[in-house]
């Protein structure tokens, strides 16, 4: 057998190996089904529905398009003419003011 495509095969398998590794640890995982938003924050599994949001715990907003299959996230700074302006004291976007100063 040829060792130069034996040491690339061996390579890749290690390359797939350690992403598959990755990405099974990876809490940034997303299930779209049943028109929700199914991921895992912070250890809390969250189900959003279509359009539903949710304020994490570390001063972002979550917000669940089941028709473009993502969650868009939400950090500091808000965007500019934000619609999604909501005050809750200590949460996304009231946070902002403290993580920037």
């Amino acid at each position: 057998m040829n060792f130069k495509f034996i040491s690339v095969a061996l390579f890749w398998l290690a390359a797939y190996g350690a992403f598959m590794e990755f990405a099974e640890g990876s809490d940034h995982a997303v299930i779209f089904k049943d028109r929700k938003c199914k991921f895992t924050l912070d250890e809390i599994p969250q189900e959003l529905p279509n359009k539903g949001k949710s304020w994490g715990s570390k001063c972002n907003l979550y917000i669940c398009d089941f028709d473009k299959k993502m969650v868009k996230v939400l950090g500091c700074p808000p965007p500019e003419g934000d619609e999604h302006h909501v005050e809750f004291a200590g949460h996304w976007p009231e946070c902002c003011k403290t993580e920037t100063s």
